[in-house]
């Protein structure tokens, strides 16, 4: 990077992926359309770039942001990939962005007016850069917004429970959200970290994060970068997105060897959400069944070609509850006969 690169280069770049079918990603990009800064001192050029990076060719897409154009503040740029995979998608954004910051978001994510005022999302997440030097990595949490099922309710509550489960005294983790997520761009270079696009679906930030933490960089979060979601999450969509997490799960556990972030502990509900409960445990069953049926143990399938197995789900239910039954049942019974065979002696003593 030449010095004049450097000194016009943006505060923040954004990058999302896509396949362009989230109802959610026109209000996306139009609210960072409208994005400021506090400060004065940042005028002198581009506060920030847009990188939306579609996996397949959407025209409509490249017509929406040649419509957006550049902004009195930022850029907005249309990649393609052309394969499937939100981490192909994230490393493109990686190769191309310019700003000191870059920020990752998904297309379903909803700037609203929670902690942080909408029109400062960037600027708040550069500022959380500027006061922590020290820190390479920095996220915050989602919250639902607009109307929501208790499949979104059970995914929010255990999404935010794989947090807590790492979270570490002042606001240091051990993990962070794909769609909340910024780097240092030339420190995160400079390890010559990547996302790695050979992991299936599911958990597709928790490789490059483990690492991180490995190599004893600093991951930070904080509360008030809060940012709207709308999953929009059905039964069938909250089982298929457990059952490949749970493979992806496992498929990281063989690659990589060290499970303590992974394993298939890390995302079962502990604390069962009462108005989500059932969805909770569908959830939980899901992730064991992705976890130890592990379809991607020789063949790293693409994600937009599997399908939840709804059968074999059922076989898995129905073993499960015949070894459950086994390893209680009898002693359950043997149990209630003693009980009872005690009640009739002692009634017949007196």
């Amino acid at each position: 990077m030449n010095s004049e690169h450097i000194e016009n280069r943006p505060l923040v770049s954004v990058v999302i992926p896509t396949t362009g079918n989230s109802p959610h990603l026109r209000g996306l990009l139009e609210r960072l359309q409208r994005q400021q800064f506090h400060s004065d001192r940042y005028r002198q050029h581009d506060l920030f770039e847009v990188l939306l990076i579609a996996n397949i060719p959407r025209q409509d897409l490249r017509n929406l942001i040649t419509s957006m154009g550049r902004t009195p503040l930022g850029k907005f740029e249309y990649l393609e990939t052309g394969k499937m995979g939100v981490n192909l998608a994230r490393n493109k954004g990686l190769e191309r962005a310019n700003g000191e910051t870059i920020l990752f978001l998904d297309d379903d994510a909803i700037l609203e007016e929670l902690l942080v005022e909408s029109e400062y999302f960037l600027e708040a997440h550069y500022e959380k850069h500027q006061e922590h030097p020290e820190a390479l990595a920095i996220g915050g949490p989602y919250r639902l917004v607009g109307p929501t099922s208790r499949w979104d309710i059970a995914y929010q509550h255990i999404a935010a429970q794989w947090i807590r489960r790492h979270r570490r005294a002042h606001n240091r983790v051990e993990q962070l959200l794909g769609g909340n997520i910024s780097f240092k761009l030339d420190h995160l270079r400079a390890l010559s970290e990547r996302f790695d696009e050979a992991i299936p679906y599911g958990g597709t930030e928790t490789g490059i994060c483990q690492r991180l933490v490995e190599k004893k960089e600093l991951l930070m979060y904080f509360d008030d970068l809060v940012l709207g979601h709308a999953p929009g999450m059905t039964r069938m969509s909250l089982m298929r997105k457990a059952y490949l997490q749970g493979a992806g799960a496992a498929w990281r556990h063989a690659q990589i060897g060290d499970a303590r972030f992974i394993g298939p502990d890390t995302l079962r509900p502990r604390d069962l959400l009462a108005e989500a409960k059932g969805a909770v445990e569908v959830y939980d069953r899901c992730f064991q069944y992705g976890y130890e049926r592990n379809p991607f143990a020789n063949d790293l399938v693409k994600n937009s070609t599997v399908e939840f197995p709804y059968l074999g789900y059922l076989l898995f239910v129905l073993r499960k509850s015949l070894f459950g039954f086994l390893q209680t049942g009898p002693t359950s019974l043997l149990r209630r006969l003693y009980a009872s065979s005690r009640s009739i002696w002692i009634s017949a003593r007196y």
